[in-house]
């Protein structure tokens, strides 16, 4: 899997929220523009409205999806860096959700190949249970997904929301590391040979 796949690796596109979270509030889940604050702020797995739009993990109502500069460098580096449907398959790992998430939340209709979005998510979870039984749910998301697959046109964009521990919903204590990077490479496996089986790699 990893000789036969090009990987391109983010490994955290809110820099600015990340360390928020860490040094001040760790419910935090939005970019964090103009010091921080919350209505300036967006949250990339969130749609642009909410009811409350103040809160720490909704989008604030002065922020688009697009204009946050985090999302537009990041299309920017794919736009330039990657031919046209180069790219098949678009992941985004979060926290405190435990769910694989498809494309689908801000579509009128399911996108044309809803099933084989489902039939990739199963396959993750399923692949990912035996280890520890770990339990994912499986179902739709948000903005970022839905750039990826609508305007970029990857046939497989996935959420992937980690697990969330009782106490600190939004963090994982450090002797859950280990067993999480076990489990998630026993769900990529099984993500990349479903993938195979729709002949997308």
């Amino acid at each position: 899997m990893a000789e036969s796949i090009d990987w391109w690796i983010i490994p955290v596109l809110d820099v600015d929220g990340f360390v928020y979270t860490y040094e001040k509030k760790s419910s935090w889940l939005k970019s964090n523009p103009d010091f921080f604050d919350a209505c300036r702020s967006s949250n990339y797995s969130r749609k642009p409205t909410k009811p409350n739009p103040h809160f720490d993990q909704c989008n604030g109502p002065q922020v688009t999806f697009e204009s946050t500069p985090e999302i537009e460098l990041l299309k920017k580096f794919i736009d330039t860096n990657l031919p046209k449907d180069y790219i098949k398959i678009y992941i985004g790992l979060h926290s405190g959700v435990q769910a694989v998430l498809t494309p689908c939340n801000n579509m009128e209709e399911f996108p044309p190949n809803y099933n084989q979005l489902m039939f990739v998510a199963k396959a993750f979870v399923d692949a990912l249970f035996p280890r520890f039984h770990t339990q994912y749910s499986y179902g739709t998301s948000a903005n970022i997904l839905n750039w990826a697959y609508a305007e970029k046109g990857i046939p497989i964009a996935l959420g992937i929301g980690l697990p969330k521990d009782r106490a600190m919903p939004f963090q994982l204590p450090k002797r859950a590391i280990l067993r999480l990077s076990k489990e998630l490479l026993d769900g990529f496996i099984g993500l990349i040979k479903a993938v195979k089986e729709l002949g997308h790699i």
